[in-house]
């Protein structure tokens, strides 16, 4: 049998400064990844933290949670967009990194079992 290969809808919270956080996907899914894509190209840098973005604890001046979008988005201050892109960068580094040392392990596996 082969390998699952579609992307679950899991999110990961990553923690930023003063104790907020935002949720992102754990992974992209191709629409999403084209969609990002399409929107780095365009250089519209709150299209791709809407894209991102799924969740955060961002509330207004009355605690009321604000609701993720680009419109509240275009609205952040400029330090917290950079940082969320920022916390957003690192995250997906990382897991392209994991990625690709498992795919590593996998083929040394089968060249190991081949040989043997």
């Amino acid at each position: 049998m082969g390998r699952y290969r579609f992307i679950d809808p899991e999110s990961v919270r990553i923690e930023i400064s003063d104790g907020d956080w935002i949720e992102i996907p754990k992974e992209l899914s191709i629409a999403d990844d084209i969609k990002f894509g399409r929107a780095r190209s365009d250089n519209d840098f709150i299209a791709m933290l809407a894209i991102m973005v799924q969740e955060w604890s961002f509330v207004d001046r009355d605690g009321q949670k604000m609701p993720v979008g680009p419109d509240t988005i275009s609205h952040l201050d400029r330090d917290t967009a950079f940082e969320i892109a920022s916390a957003v960068a690192k995250h997906y580094s990382s897991m392209k990194d994991q990625k690709k040392a498992s795919r590593t392990n996998v083929t040394k596996k089968r060249s190991i079992s081949s040989a043997g």
